[in-house]
């Protein structure tokens, strides 16, 4: 018994010590990524400026629900959103069959490894009609990085399920912030955004899902009321009160 107890305290502080060493491991390997194009690694959220280009960076070794994930992205203003994924089985099979729409590009080679995803297609065709900008986004994609995004504020490279290795080439970020700038020189900043009666068609989109649930509750009720005085009920609510009782 003494002997299974000292086992299981030299091996709980074996795994501890591996822990840290581990953090301390992936810390060393990022700091080499960059040595270069940053100014001073730390753990989280970290800005640097790379030929003049402010950026910021985030590695999070992940948690109980969470994948490890590593990005990098520069400031863009536009009009536009768009996210870019690795096309998948499933995406493929879905889209042979009409459910998925995505935004095609006319790049055989592209479309068939890249999907593109936006609420503002017009947009996003837009931006890949250039051929330079689906360059800049394979070479994203062939470093090892699993999304490219766009909000309107930022283009982000994202790479979930990122492992930082002993051998990491310290010129990913490099490569990475090259692909990005080269995207950023060629994206459409303003796109004209449809309109209805004057107004957004997001607006107009959103007003008519809250007016119609609104409207058809405000119908039942004066409904309801009409009914409940032309036609009195069989049996008074005094009574079906009682009956609930037994």
């Amino acid at each position: 018994m003494t002997m299974i107890l000292l086992v299981c305290i030299v091996v709980s502080i074996a795994l501890i010590f591996y822990v840290f060493w581990r953090d301390e491991q992936n810390k060393k390997n990022l700091s080499k990524i960059f040595l270069k194009p940053g100014n001073i690694f730390s753990s989280g959220q970290s800005t640097a400026n790379y030929q003049g280009v402010d950026y910021s960076y985030e590695y999070s070794s992940g948690g109980r629900n969470s994948p490890p994930f590593f990005k990098i992205s520069i400031q863009f203003k536009s009009g536009g959103e768009f996210s870019i994924v690795k096309e998948s089985k499933v995406d493929l099979f879905f889209k042979k069959i009409g459910i998925n729409r995505e935004v095609q590009t006319g790049d055989y080679d592209f479309d068939k490894k890249c999907y593109i995803l936006s609420n503002q297609p017009e947009y996003a065709s837009r931006c890949f009609e250039s051929p330079e900008n689906r360059s800049a986004v394979a070479s994203i994609f062939s470093l090892g990085f699993t999304e490219t995004n766009h909000d309107g504020k930022i283009i982000e490279a994202r790479w979930d399920n990122f492992r930082s290795t002993s051998n990491l080439d310290p010129s990913l970020v490099i490569k990475t912030l090259d692909s990005l700038i080269a995207l950023s020189k060629n994206l459409p900043s303003n796109v004209s955004r449809p309109t209805a009666m004057g107004y957004p068609l997001w607006v107009v989109k959103r007003a008519i899902v809250y007016a119609i649930p609104s409207i058809l509750a405000v119908t039942g009720f004066v409904f309801y009321a009409w009914g409940s005085v032309q036609y009195k009920p069989l049996d008074p609510w005094d009574f079906f009160i009682d009956s609930l009782k037994f």
